[in-house]
Formats: C-alpha cells, sequence, structure tokens
C-alpha cells in the first residue's frame, strides 16, 4: 500500500469545519453520473473519478478527486493537521462540543500556534539527527540508540511571550523500528496556572520510513513495495497547576499503502499503482464538555503514469467512510457527509505528500537497475576464455539477459558497446536470447577477442564482454600467385603468363608465436602460357602453348622452395618475403602459328624450349600478420612484368 496513506493521514488529521455546509469539494458537474438507474452504476465522463464519501457516491474531475503530488515531509503535515483539530458546532443545546483548538491556543497568546509549529519542525529535524548520526537499522543498534537517548535531548523555543520546552526521546516499537517521541509544553508570562501540553509519537526519518521493497524488478517489470506509517498528537489543556484536565484532543493517524511498479521495455518505470488504506480516529473530552469519538477511513486506489505524472482517472477509485460515537453520535445522520467531507479535504494535503514521497523512493530504485548488471546479468552460451581462437576464425554464440530475481525476459534492447581483436554482429537487437557472429581479425600470444553487449530490459540493464583467447600461431600458408611479362614488338606484344597455387609449412618449431620463422614449399603447381608475336623472333610469328608443372616440395635453401618467409618481426605490421620458383631445366613447348608471307615454313611448327616462372615479392608487410596480399611491377626498355600473390596463414 503507498505512502497515500501517511498523506491520507496527514489530511484526516485536519479535523476541519465540521459545522461548514458547503460543499467543500464545489459543484460536481458529473454527480448525476454517478446515480444508479436499474440497479447498474453509470460511468463517470471522461476524466472524473468516481469518489464515495460516507455511502454518497459522486463523479468529480481527477484534480479535485487526487491532490497533485507535492514535496514535504509527511509527518510534519500530519502533526500540523493534528494541532488544530476542529470538530465543529452542531445545534447542541448542552454545548457539549469542545471549542476549535485556534481557540485554545489563542487564549494563551496569538503566537502560541505558530510557536508550536516552529517548535515541532525543530523536533522532528533533532529526532533524525539523533538517529541518523547515532545509529544504523540494525534491531542492536536501534536498541543501543534509544538507550543512549534515554536521558532525553531537551531545547526550548521562544516566540515572543510564548516559551515552549520542547523533550525528545527515542524507543523500539514491536516491529523494532525506532519511533520519536515529541513532548511540548507551553507556558506564557500571564500566569494563571493553566498550561498547554502537546505530545507527539513519530516515526524516525531512516532512509525511507517504513518503505520496504526489493531493489529490482522481476523479469516481468514488476516491483512491489508496502509503506506504513502511524502518527499520535495528543494535546492537554489543563488548569489548576496542572491538576484539572479541562480538555484533551487524541489523533492518531495510521497509514498502510501497497504499490506495484510497472517497468517498460526501456528500463523505465511506466506506471506505478497505489492502493492506500488510511485510518483515523479523533478523540476529545474533558471535565468541561461531553466527549466525542470519530473513527475515519479513506481507501484510495490510483495509477500514476511515472512518464507524465499524472494520475489515470480510468481506474482511480476513492472511498471515505465514517463513523461517530459519543456526543456526536446523537447527530450521525447530518453530520456524518460533513465530516466525511471535512476528513478527505484534510486527507488530500498529505496524500499529495504521500505519492510525492513514493514516486521519489520508486525513482531512487529506477536508478539502482538502470546501473549496468545490479538488477541483471548476461549469460553466454560459451564462457569467456573458454575457447582459443585461430586466425580468421568465425562463428555463431548466443548471449541472454536473466534478471537477478529469477527468469528472462520475453525481449531486450541489444547494442554493442566496444569489439577488439574481431568484428562481431547482433543477428537481433531486440530478441531474448540473441544471436551474435564473430571473426577473428587480430591473434597472437596474449591477444584476445573481445566483444562487449548492453542489454537493457524490464528486468534492468546489464552489461558484459565475451572474451575469447587466441593462439596467434601460423604454421601453414595457403593461397595463389601469378604473373606476366609483356614485350612490345613492331606486331604487337608478346606474352608469357603464369598462375600458381602453393601450400608453404613452417620448417622449424614455432619458438616465438604468431607466424614468425621459416616456411618450404609443400606443394603446388603452376601453369605456364604464351600468346601473342612469338617475340622479337625474324618469323614475327605467333605463338601458342600451356603447360602444367608440379611445384616439388623443398627446403628453404632450394628450388621450388621458400627463400624468405613471413613474417620476419614480432610485432604488426610484419614484414615478410616470398619467393617461389619452378625447377631449372623444364621444357615447355609452343606452336607458330599466323606467320607473315617468307615464313610459310615456320607455320604450325612446334619448338621446345626452357622455360622458367616465379613468384618473388620482395620485402612486403602485413598488417596482423595473418594475410599476406600485395602486387609488383617494374618495366625496363620494352618489357614489363607484373606479379600478384594472395596468401592466408593458417594455424
Amino acid at each position: 500500500m503507498i505512502r497515500a496513506g501517511l498523506i491520507a493521514a496527514t489530511a484526516l488529521l485536519c479535523l476541519a469545519l465540521l459545522a461548514t455546509t458547503a460543499n467543500a469539494f464545489g459543484p460536481s458537474p458529473g454527480a448525476e453520473a454517478a446515480k444508479t438507474k436499474g440497479g447498474k452504476k453509470k460511468k463517470c465522463r471522461k476524466g472524473q473519478v468516481r469518489v464515495k464519501l460516507a455511502g454518497k457516491t459522486r463523479c468529480l474531475p481527477v484534480g479535485k478527486a487526487l491532490p497533485k503530488p507535492k514535496a514535504g515531509d509527511l509527518r510534519l503535515a500530519i502533526i500540523k493537521e493534528a494541532l488544530t483539530p476542529e470538530l465543529g458546532h452542531v445545534p447542541d443545546p448542552k454545548d457539549k462540543i469542545p471549542p476549535p483548538m485556534e481557540k485554545v491556543y489563542r487564549s494563551f497568546s496569538p503566537k502560541a500556534l505558530p510557536a508550536m509549529e516552529k517548535a515541532v519542525g525543530a523536533a522532528v529535524t533533532r529526532l533524525d539527527n539523533l538517529a541518523e548520526g547515532k545509529a544504523g537499522k540494525s534491531a542492536l543498534a536501534a536498541a543501543s540508540l534509544a538507550q543512549a537517548s534515554a536521558g532525553g535531548n531537551e531545547f526550548t523555543q521562544t516566540v515572543g511571550n510564548v516559551t515552549i520546552d520542547a523533550r525528545l526521546t527515542i524507543a523500539i516499537d514491536a516491529t523494532q523500528q525506532l519511533v520519536g517521541t515529541a513532548s511540548f509544553s507551553l507556558t506564557t508570562d500571564q500566569g494563571g496556572g493553566r498550561t498547554l501540553k502537546v505530545t507527539t509519537e513519530i516515526p524516525i526519518r531512516l532512509d525511507h520510513f517504513g518503505f520496504k521493497s526489493q531493489k529490482c524488478p522481476t523479469a516481468e517489470g514488476k516491483l512491489d513495495a508496502t509503506d506504513g506509517i502511524g502518527v499520535k498528537v495528543r494535546s492537554e489543556v489543563r488548569s489548576n497547576n496542572g491538576k484539572t484536565l479541562e480538555e484533551f484532543y487524541e489523533i492518531e493517524v495510521v497509514d498502510d499503502t501497497e504499490m506495484q511498479g510497472i517497468v517498460a521495455d526501456d528500463a523505465k518505470l511506466d506506471t506505478l499503482e497505489i492502493r492506500s488504506i488510511e485510518d483515523i480516529t479523533e478523540k476529545a473530552g474533558g471535565s468541561i464538555w461531553g466527549g466525542s469519538i470519530i473513527k475515519g477511513s479513506i481507501v484510495r486506489n490510483t495509477v500514476v503514469n511515472m512518464r507524465t505524472g499524472e494520475y489515470d482517472p480510468h481506474v482511480t477509485v476513492v472511498n471515505v467512510g465514517v463513523v461517530l460515537s459519543g456526543v456526536l453520535g446523537i447527530f450521525t445522520p447530518a453530520i456524518r457527509p460533513l465530516v466525511a467531507q471535512r476528513l478527505k479535504a484534510s486527507a488530500d494535503k498529505g496524500f499529495a505528500k504521500t505519492v510525492d514521497f513514493e514516486m521519489k523512493q520508486y525513482r531512487e530504485l529506477e536508478q539502482g537497475w538502470n546501473q549496468p548488471n545490479t538488477c541483471a546479468r548476461l549469460a553466454f552460451s560459451r564462457a569467456s576464455r573458454s575457447l582459443t581462437l585461430r586466425p580468421g576464425d568465425t562463428g555463431n554464440e548466443t548471449v541472454r539477459l536473466d534478471a537477478t530475481r529469477g527468469g528472462s525476459p520475453a525481449a531486450a534492447m541489444w547494442s554493442l558497446s566496444g569489439q577488439e581483436n574481431g568484428t562481431f554482429e547482433l543477428n537481433s537487437d531486440s530478441a531474448n536470447p540473441t544471436t551474435f557472429r564473430y571473426t577473428v581479425i587480430r591473434s597472437g600470444n596474449g591477444v584476445e577477442v573481445k566483444g562487449t553487449f548492453k542489454s537493457i530490459s524490464k528486468a534492468g540493464v546489464a552489461e558484459d564482454s565475451w572474451i575469447q583467447k587466441t593462439s596467434g600461431e601460423v604454421n601453414h600458408l595457403t593461397g595463389n600467385f601469378s604473373g606476366e611479362i609483356v614485350r612490345s614488338t613492331e606486331k604487337g606484344p608478346s606474352v608469357e603468363s603464369w598462375s600458381g597455387t602453393a601450400t608453404l609449412d613452417r620448417s622449424g618449431p614455432n619458438v616465438s608465436g604468431g607466424a614468425v620463422g621459416s616456411y618450404a614449399l609443400a606443394s603446388g603447381g603452376i601453369t605456364y602460357q604464351v600468346s601473342g608475336q612469338e617475340g622479337l623472333g625474324v618469323t614475327a610469328c605467333q605463338w601458342s602453348g600451356s603447360k602444367v608443372v608440379e611445384l616439388p616440395a623443398g627446403s628453404a635453401s632450394g628450388s621450388g622452395g621458400v627463400l624468405g618467409a613471413p613474417p620476419k618481426f614480432i610485432e604488426p605490421p610484419y614484414t615478410y618475403s616470398i619467393r617461389i620458383s619452378t625447377p631449372p631445366l623444364v621444357e615447355f613447348t609452343f606452336t607458330r602459328h599466323d606467320c607473315p608471307p617468307g615464313a610459310e615454313e615456320e607455320e604450325g611448327k612446334e619448338e621446345t624450349i626452357p622455360f622458367g616462372a616465379e613468384l618473388d615479392t620482395g620485402e612486403q608487410t602485413s598488417p596482423d600478420g595473418i594475410v599476406y596480399t600485395g602486387s609488383k611491377e617494374e618495366s625496363f626498355l620494352n618489357t614489363t612484368i607484373t606479379e600478384n600473390w594472395n596468401f592466408e596463414g593458417k594455424p
């Protein structure tokens, strides 16, 4: 139930103008809508709220049915209303209804009431400071504080000719909560032996009064809380130097509030449902007039839109019940509706502070669950550092947001907040769980692939990193290469070209990690071709032909081997050189054709010659030690030589 009760309590203590016959709420244009017809209740018009006062139902604008939230100390609001109860005047021939308390204060001094209100405010602050300075929240600490304050904490407040002596104590109630008591004795310099004593019992502000809630919402975004407060104020007027009790006023307010906050998918509060039950008991009596008792109960059910701070009139209900006894019981039929109006009007002053207080408590909780990993956690399908990834590795993994209170929200808002040594891509940014794809772009000793994910949900915010080790070890190079020699002639270009594939294996142990070391040719092949003009030959025939040559495995120093191996240095960018060549003395056969006049005897003639083709990258750099790709070109006289290569490191 909500602290709204506290507010109501405060209002209830306002025993305002019972004698007034005017409608405290003003005209009710929607009152007719609340009447029954054929046993069925009509709905209130849009923006109106159903309010039931002492059995009579009417429709009121939401602004009059429920006050807007307003900051303030709930305890002070209740006490202030209780200092000046007014049971009101009724046509009692014996005049046994107590007079308004304002009149009692004025009988002491015009400054008596302001002085008492000032003293009460000072007392509440001192009690709070006393509790916060000497005790924590545990029952043991509370007991130590109660014992330490047994001697009291006294002060004097003076306004004009009014002096108020205050005595403060702290005790533990049946629920092990700290309760402060403030006793005020009012005197003036007029003498006469007449005194006014006011005693209040209030809860001490230890963080959140009686507010109780878990810190985190459920997986469905629900967070329940309860609150409550009890305040008791007794005012006594005595004469004959305190021996005769002329009149007393005792007001007790007990409020119980239940709440449920609803959190949206963006981890922000959507609504706050409040149910408040506030019970008020007002007693008056003494030696000079008959006693009376008023018991009231105010029940409020409402929903606050936490985005706008407005009430939802469609789900709001207010019900005020009143029971009169003692001298007022004679006039129950006439007085009860007026008392109900007065109690609600008084209670509304406190309810405004109650709603404000409860909204602030939920906002404070909201700040907590919006801190990553306070109320939600991320769970990965495979834990961090459970894998050892290789250069170029890729895969799919699953990540799920879990509520710390159990279960998982049906949806979550996902984002990538960081990535290192790899690329990450979410397959869905709203599902829970969701999957992501990773690709390793850098590896090595001490290098870790890291993707950081953030998720926002009804259960709160979570952020965590998926981190995996990498071996960075390269033992094989696989890829392809190509090249061509183009010579310019008067009859057109003469072209020799080749393309090949190769696998290179590490030729020694990997003692440095990564790709550092020398590599030997393990396997491969080259296709050699000629086209265009035969060359600079006098025949000026065209030539064509091709040959596939298998590259034999060889050492780093042998023919067909790797003379330079990637990389030469440990840290990027890595420097490397690769040379792959055909074995010596390989024979190649080509055919002459399209010979010019005078060279007819060469037409169709085949000729076998030795040839050689190679890849020679020279000194190059690799940014990651995994991919070795590049090209180069050189020209001299009428000849241009071009080479291309593309290799990838493998574990």
